[in-house]
């Protein structure tokens, strides 16, 4: 995946600086160093998705791990969710397949 682009540009470094002021070589030194991700953000809308989308289903099985009450809906949404995921990620310009709307209701 490639870069992700930033909404109204400038830099990480802008968009998550400690302070508002501009970044200049004199409140540069006082700011907090922001770690780059260890990993590409996702490059186009259907790898946000897919990103999302996965983890989504790694909440719901979370959830379900330490509900036992309501572990059987959890993993029931976790699969549906990481189906989806799947098909996106394969097939992103692709039709639904049938019974696909039953996801939507578990």
């Amino acid at each position: 995946m490639g870069r992700f682009p930033r909404p109204f540009g400038g830099s990480r470094k802008d968009q998550t600086s400690n302070s508002n002021a501009p970044q200049t070589p004199a409140n540069a030194a006082n700011d907090t160093a922001v770690a780059a991700p260890d990993y590409d953000p996702p490059a186009t809308n259907t790898d946000l998705a897919v990103l999302m989308l996965r983890e989504a289903g790694r909440i719901f099985r979370a959830i379900a791990a330490e509900n036992p009450d309501m572990q059987v809906r959890m993993d029931s949404l976790a699969g549906a969710y990481e189906a989806v995921a799947d098909l996106t990620d394969l097939d992103p310009e692709g039709e639904a397949p049938d019974g696909a709307e039953n996801l939507a209701r578990l």
